[in-house]
This record gives C-alpha cells, structure tokens and sequence, in this order.
C-alpha cells in the first residue's frame, strides 16, 4: 500500500475512474464498475528495467488490462523506451498473457505540451505492443499539456486545470472527500482502460493483436459522442 500522502495517491485516482462502485453515495461511478483493480507498486523509489518487466509480466493470466501512466519525464529534452526485459515483456504479454488472448497495455501519451514535448521521443509510446491515450478538451480540442506524435492511438476527454474548466472528471483520494478535476494524460488513459473494460465485458474472447485498431475506433466514437 502507499504512503498516505497526495504523492502517493496517483494510482488510487487512476483506479477510481475505472472501477469506483455503483451506487456507492460517495464520489461517483467508475467506468467499468464491475472491473477488479490491483495495485502494482513501482514508482516510490528507483527503478530498473528488470522492475519494469516483473511489473508488467505480473500475474498475467489474471490481469487484462494494465493501465501505465508513466514514462520518460515530459521535459522535451529526454529520450527513453522500455529497456531489453521491459520490451521482452511488452511481447511476451501480448502474445502469451490473458491465457493466449493478449495482455492490453494502455499507455499514457505523456503531459510535456508545455515543454514542447513530442511522445514520439517516448520509447513506450510507440512501441507496437501499447495503446497510447492523449487528452483532450470539454471541446473537443487537444489538451494544453497534451503531447503529438503518430503514435497516439486514441484520445479521452479529461479536466485541463485551467481557470473555469469544467469538472469532467470525478475521482477517489487517499483522503477524505473526493477529487473533481483529475488532470493529464493520467486521467486519460485510465479512462480508455474503462472503456476496453467494457468491451472485454462484452467479448472476453477479444484478440488483442487483431482487435486493438476496432478498440480504437470505439474510443473515438465514444469521445465524438
């Protein structure tokens, strides 16, 4: 479990988006509520490509879908991608995890707009094994914070932090109360993992390999909608 402290709580608002319960009176209602979540703690401290790939291999039979929002840091002056275990285990999961079916890995298409960021300087991001979420707006148009490249395969709609925007997004705290504008393209790409939730709901038997560029297509349809 984390530390009880905002730093901390990232994965915790991820999670909630996906899978907060129905009819809880509380803060609201995940996504995909019928989804079970768990934890993989790998942040709080260094990291290495052996922890990367045991994170990314764990329990793979069980999980379907791991949700990354993380990367290389969004400064526009790094370029980082997943290490030769972590790249291993990105094919592995896709070929042998969910019993044969495929793992699903949705990636967070990084929040260095500002900084003139590109993901394609992201390794994660275009790997061919990742779905990558950007972010955008109540309008329709891309997020400030947002990062371009080719291999952003879907986009979300997600809160900006900027003065007078709407809160979109409504989602659990380590703390009391809830938190009502969630930013980034953290709380986007949580928020395609709710969506292919559902779609596996629906299609427990959904290839990974054939079906992601159709599961892409239902993301647009549901943020046009």
């Amino acid at each position: 479990m984390p530390r009880r402290d905002e730093e901390n709580g990232h994965g915790t608002k991820c999670a909630g988006e996906i899978a907060m319960e129905a009819n809880n009176s509380y803060c609201g209602v995940g996504i995909a509520f019928n989804a079970y979540i768990g934890g993989i703690r790998l942040l709080d401290g260094p990291v290495t490509d052996s922890m990367e790939a045991m994170a990314l291999t764990y329990n793979n039979n069980f999980i379907h879908i791991y949700t990354c929002c993380w990367g290389p840091r969004d400064n526009g002056a790094e370029m980082s991608g997943p290490g030769m275990l972590t790249a291993k285990a990105l094919q592995l999961g896709t070929r042998k995890g969910r019993d044969g079916k495929g793992s699903i890995f949705v990636w967070a298409a990084g929040n260095g707009g500002m900084m003139n960021d590109h993901c394609g300087a992201d390794g994660y991001i275009n790997s061919i094994y990742t779905i990558a979420i950007g972010a955008v707006t109540q309008t329709g148009s891309p997020a400030h914070f947002g990062e371009p490249c080719p291999g952003v395969m879907a986009v979300t709609p997600t809160a900006t932090n900027t003065l007078n925007s709407p809160p979109l997004v409504t989602v659990t705290n380590l703390g009391e109360g809830c938190i009502t504008h969630f930013a980034g393209t953290s709380s986007a790409a949580p928020i395609a993992a709710g969506v292919l939730s559902l779609v596996l709901e629906a299609n427990s038997n959904s290839q990974h390999v054939k079906n992601v560029l159709q599961i892409a297509r239902v993301l647009q349809v549901a943020e046009l909608e």
